[in-house]
C-alpha cells in the first residue's frame, strides 16, 4: 500500500507546520541537532532531503552551507517548500524533485542522505530506505530521524490504550508499532520504528551504522499548544544530555564501498564510538 495521496493534502503540513516551525524552543532544539551533527561528522558534499515536505529541515542543511536536493512525492507540497525558501539567502543551494522514494531513484546521485519523520509515515519503508541508500557515493552518510518502539512515550501510549479507546488502530510487528488511522478518508500511518530492524536494515544496504542518539523525550505534537514549549525544552535536555528512553533518535550511518566492510574511521571521532543512547 502507498499513502501518495494522503501526504498532498495540505492540512497535515499545516499541522506540522504550526507544531514544528512555528515554536521557537523547537527551532532552538533543531538548531542544536543540526549545528552537532555538522561539527560531529563535517559531512561535506551534495544532500539530499528525502521527503522534504515544506522544506522545514531542507533549510537546515542549506543554512550551513550545503547543496541540497529537495525530494518528495507530492508537486503541490515541493512548490510550498520552494515558496518557503526563494526569498532566503540561501534558497539558491536547493533544487526540487519529484519522486516516490518506493520507488528507484536512479536520476539522484549524491555525497549524503537526510531523512526526518519519514520513513515512519511510508508502509514500504524498506524498498524506500534500499532507494535512498543506493543514492549515496561510498564513504558518506545516511542521517535518519525515526522514532523508537522503546521509549517512555511508546510505553505510556500502550498503557493509555489499555483504558480509552483510539480512533486509530494499532499493528505491532517485526519493525515496531505503526498507528493507522484516517485522514479526511484516506490511510494515515505513524509507526515507532523498532530501532535494531532498522539498523540492520541499514547494514543490509551496505551501511554501516555510527551513532543513535536521542533527538527528543517525547513528541510535541502529542501535547496541547500551550505544553509545547515546555515539551521542547524538556526534549532539548534529553538531547544534550543524551538520556535513555527517547521517543526520538538521530541514527547516522556511513555508506561502505563494496567491495569491502569498511573499518571504524580514524580520522572522525564518531566512526570509534559505539552507538550512543537507548
Amino acid at each position: 500500500m502507498r499513502l501518495h495521496s494522503t501526504f498532498e493534502d495540505s492540512s497535515i503540513h499545516d499541522q506540522w507546520t504550526h507544531v514544528y516551525r512555528r515554536s521557537p524552543e523547537q527551532n532552538q532544539l533543531d538548531d542544536a541537532v543540526y549545528d552537532w551533527l555538522f561539527a560531529k561528522f563535517i559531512p561535506e558534499g551534495r544532500w539530499m532531503d528525502a521527503g522534504c515536505g515544506t522544506g522545514l529541515r531542507t533549510a537546515q542543511l542549506a543554512k550551513r552551507g550545503a547543496e541540497v536536493v529537495a525530494v518528495d512525492v507530492s508537486p503541490k507540497v515541493l512548490e510550498l517548500a520552494r515558496s518557503s525558501v526563494k526569498a532566503t539567502e540561501y534558497g539558491s543551494r536547493i533544487t526540487f524533485q519529484v519522486a516516490a522514494l518506493e520507488e528507484p531513484l536512479d536520476h539522484i546521485r549524491v555525497d549524503n542522505v537526510h531523512c526526518r519523520g519519514v520513513l515512519q509515515h511510508i508502509p514500504e519503508w524498506e524498498a524506500a530506505l534500499a532507494n535512498i541508500c543506493a543514492c549515496v557515493h561510498p564513504d558518506k552518510f545516511i542521517v535518519l530521524f525515526e522514532s523508537n518502539h522503546r521509549s517512555l512515550e511508546a510505553m505510556i501510549v500502550r498503557i493509555i490504550r489499555i483504558f480509552a479507546a483510539r480512533e486509530s488502530q494499532l499493528r505491532s510487528g517485526t519493525s515496531g508499532m505503526e498507528f493507522w488511522s484516517d485522514v479526511d478518508g484516506k490511510p494515515f500511518l505513524v509507526r515507532m520504528a523498532n530501532l535494531k530492524k532498522l539498523e540492520q536494515a541499514l547494514r543490509d544496504n551496505n551501511v554501516k551504522p555510527l551513532i543513535k542518539r536521542p533527538v527528543e523525550l517525547f513528541d510535541p505534537n502529542r501535547f496541547p499548544e500551550r505544553m509545547r514549549g515546555l515539551v521542547c525544552r524538556l526534549n532539548m535536555l534529553w538531547f544534550r544530555y543524551n538520556l535513555p528512553f527517547g521517543a526520538g533518535f538521530i541514527l547516522v550511518g556511513l555508506k561502505n564501498r563494496t567491495d569491502t566492510m569498511k573499518p571504524d574511521l580514524d580520522h572522525q571521532s564518531a566512526g570509534r564510538q559505539h552507538l550512543e543512547g537507548m
